[in-house]
């Protein structure tokens, strides 16, 4: 389940400073259609971390992602054959 900024942010201020748990969150808002896993795993970050943005340093590196390591079209990934010209 995908949690908006605004869910996020509400979710982690109610467990922090009420006390809130996955049950009470659910019943709470019954018109989000949470669901109970992803309530606990954001709720689980919350407890690790302290808040519930993303880790620094997760995702893709961005070397990955440079110019020098991607070509730029599929045919220039194929190295070319010269073939010596007739004289």
């Amino acid at each position: 389940m995908v949690f908006t900024a605004e869910d996020r942010i509400l979710i982690k201020n109610l467990y922090l400073l009420k006390g809130y748990n996955c049950t009470r969150l659910l019943a709470e808002f019954p018109e989000k259609n949470w669901k109970k896993g992803g309530l606990k795993k954001l709720l689980r970050k919350i407890r690790e971390t302290g808040g519930c943005d993303r880790r620094d340093g997760s995702g893709r590196p961005k070397s990955a992602r440079t110019d020098d390591c991607r070509p730029l079209s599929p045919r220039a990934a194929i190295p070319k054959v010269r073939y010596p010209q007739r004289q």
